[in-house]
């Protein structure tokens, strides 16, 4: 840091009106280490300010999580550092200060919304629309923020097609560059069919220990999200696991909805791991029907696989004890 940021760092600890824990959680990127140093310095200049590590190699970045709806992939610095200081200084205060153009429209976000603001210590732009956005996050923690260091982390920067910056990206749907208008921002975030949901913000709720209100979700709408199916699949198991917590609600309320979930499973089952292909075959057999019943006696006959072979048979016999309730 240097001589100007120690001082803003210094004078944030006199001003916090309580003492903050963040996060660091790392995941093995060389990113990470630099990170790791600023956040030790970070704690030295500013003793009300604890830091607590975690390692997660799932993640696909290391991140300063500074609130359960804000993160931070990258060191700030240059122009991110001073709305980074304004940042923790509004998470140290009693209450968040909601923009006037929002009015009384964020409360009325009900469904999770996951943006990713591509920033650069570079831009001179990129501070304003991170300001504009953290202060939603605070209010509503609905709302997940991830601000990534696009110079620092290209991969990530170019998988999401980001070209310039800043970039926000909402549900993997929606984009803006240069600018945003907060108040658009907010009405396309209210108004979202809860069905087009992307991966992020349905893997947000299972996170956040909530597969009940995603499976709430799925029944008032009647039918299974798209990017339901994602979680059904994912690498992770934790997330596996959580979104077959929501799915055996799903079939318990409604068994219609629930086998939605079957024919997507069965259509991508041969590109998946063996250890995923387990968990999908509990799901088909949780909900699935006679044209999955055929499909999971093909995988019990074909299948070298023991442990599979198994989990085909004993998805079977969850389908012919449904059939004879």
């Amino acid at each position: 840091m240097t001589p100007s940021e120690k001082k803003q760092i210094g004078s944030l600890n006199a001003t916090l009106e309580k003492e903050i824990t963040i996060r660091l959680v790392e995941n093995g990127h060389a990113m990470g280490r630099a990170m790791a140093a600023f956040c030790d310095a970070l704690t030295s200049l500013a003793p009300k300010i604890g830091v607590r590590r975690e390692w997660d190699d799932q993640r696909p970045l290391p991140l300063i999580e500074l609130t359960d709806s804000i993160g931070y992939g990258g060191v700030p610095e240059g122009t991110e550092f001073k709305p980074f200081v304004e940042l923790l200084a509004a998470v140290g205060t009693p209450s968040a200060k909601v923009p006037e153009v929002v009015g009384d429209r964020l409360a009325s976000v009900a469904a999770p919304a996951s943006m990713t603001l591509y920033v650069s210590s570079m831009c001179p732009h990129c501070p304003q629309m991170f300001r504009q956005i953290y202060p939603l996050c605070l209010a509503n923690e609905r709302l997940k923020l991830t601000v990534v260091d696009g110079p620092a982390f290209p991969e990530t920067a170019g998988a999401d097609r980001v070209k310039s910056l800043p970039t926000l990206i909402l549900d993997d749907r929606f984009r803006w560059t240069a600018t945003v208008d907060l108040a658009e921002l907010v009405e396309i975030i209210v108004d979202r069919n809860p069905a087009e949901l992307g991966v992020a913000s349905l893997k947000g709720m299972i996170q956040d220990g909530n597969a009940y209100g995603l499976s709430e979700m799925m029944l008032t709408a009647k039918t299974v999200f798209p990017a339901f199916v994602d979680l059904l699949t994912h690498a992770e198991f934790s997330v596996r696991l959580g979104a077959m917590a929501a799915m055996e609600e799903v079939a318990e309320r409604n068994m219609s909805v629930a086998g939605q979930a079957a024919a997507p499973l069965v259509e991508r089952f041969e590109e998946l791991d063996d250890q995923v292909k387990g968990d999908a075959l509990y799901v088909i057999g949780l909900c699935g029907n006679q044209e999955a019943s055929s499909f999971l006696a093909s995988v019990a006959r074909a299948t070298e696989n023991n442990e599979l072979r198994e989990a085909a048979e004993d998805a079977l016999e969850a389908l012919a004890s449904r059939r004879v309730e």
